[in-house]
């Protein structure tokens, strides 16, 4: 981070494209890194990143509790 190299290195490697991935993040420079990767990011705050800014995310999240697959690949697929 901040840079998207890690991220379409680790794609490439699993043979996978970007914009199938979903990536979570705590900090502002991952999400960065991961939307400059051309993948989906959902963000997850920390209690030392809250203030952030979250806004390439697809969604922010509070935490986990809940969470699905499924519902994780929904909020990966809405619009900025």
């Amino acid at each position: 981070k901040p840079k998207p190299y890690i991220y379409t290195l680790i794609a490439t490697q699993m043979v996978v494209k970007p914009e199938e991935c979903i990536v979570i993040e705590d900090s502002d420079a991952g999400v960065i890194a991961g939307a400059d990767a051309g993948m989906a990011v959902v963000a997850v705050p920390n209690r030392f990143t809250t203030e952030h800014d979250f806004s390439k995310a697809k969604a922010v999240l509070k935490g986990f509790n809940g969470m699905t697959f499924a519902k994780l690949s929904n909020l990966a697929s809405l619009s900025n």
